[in-house]
């Protein structure tokens, strides 16, 4: 096991390409915290990235949004302290719900995640992307442009919590941004790219899936976003708006939230 100074490691909490979490306890106070630890340090990309994540979450404070505790440099590697979240992450909880065979079909709410559950998820990870689309410096936004269920960390409190930043940018806000389906054929992006991966998130939590897509070109992109009629008419309109590809330039508070 490694050796962080201040810090007793316990375990590894999982990996990336540019870096490894694990779980340790603080020697000053016993809290228990997870550490990020850079572990390529000769790409280019892996160190940007790196930074970038430290430097954005450096500046974020928001209870749906995992917290900076500290940056420590060690054996020429820099680690990120930050909040441990006891639950696991979305994709573990789908995969639970998988691998037990637990799966929603068009009979029966109860054999996959229940509404309220959806809807508790959804609105914290909401309410940490609000704050991102809204903060910094007066006029500059934060795009997190990777919202996926690995990166949404949850909490045996019931707290939901976005994480991994490291490809987030910082934008001057703009009165139109192009949504994420444009992102990949090189137009511009912004707020709506993070809206579109959140209508995507939500839509995996109601069906176990990902919506599919399809594109005869560039301008006629048909996106499947029914979800199944046991959940409720208000779900099911929410899902519909935020995976629209007509909806272009639309923030929080347009699609409908406060």
């Amino acid at each position: 096991m490694i050796e962080i100074p201040g810090y007793v490691v316990q375990g590894r909490l999982g990996a990336g390409g540019f870096g490894t979490v694990y779980r340790a306890e603080r020697a000053k106070d016993a809290q228990v915290c997870a550490i990020k630890v850079q572990t390529e340090t000769r790409s280019s990309l892996g160190l940007r990235l790196f930074a970038n994540e430290i430097a954005t979450v450096s500046h974020l404070s928001h209870p749906n949004i995992v917290s900076f505790i500290e940056v420590i440099t060690h054996d020429h590697k820099t680690h990120l302290v930050m909040e441990y979240c006891d639950g696991g992450d979305l994709r573990g909880l789908l995969d639970d719900y998988l691998e037990a065979g637990i799966v929603l079909t068009s009979t029966s709410l109860r054999q996959g995640m229940f509404e309220e559950d959806v809807q508790s998820i959804f609105l914290q990870v909401l309410l940490g992307l609000h704050h991102c689309h809204g903060h910094l410096k007066q006029g500059s936004i934060i795009v997190h442009r990777d919202i996926k269920p690995e990166n949404v960390l949850l909490t045996s409190g019931g707290l939901v919590k976005l994480a991994d930043f490291g490809l987030s940018v910082t934008l001057k806000e703009q009165k139109s941004h192009a949504i994420s389906i444009e992102i990949q054929a090189g137009h511009p992006y912004g707020p709506a790219a993070d809206i579109f991966s959140l209508g995507c998130l939500l839509y995996e939590m109601c069906t176990f899936d990902i919506p599919a897509v399809y594109a005869n070109d560039p301008g006629n992109i048909t996106i499947e976003s029914s979800i199944p009629t046991e959940f409720s008419q208000g779900m099911q309109d929410i899902t519909g708006h935020l995976l629209n590809p007509k909806v272009g330039a639309i923030g929080i508070n347009s699609a409908g939230f406060k």
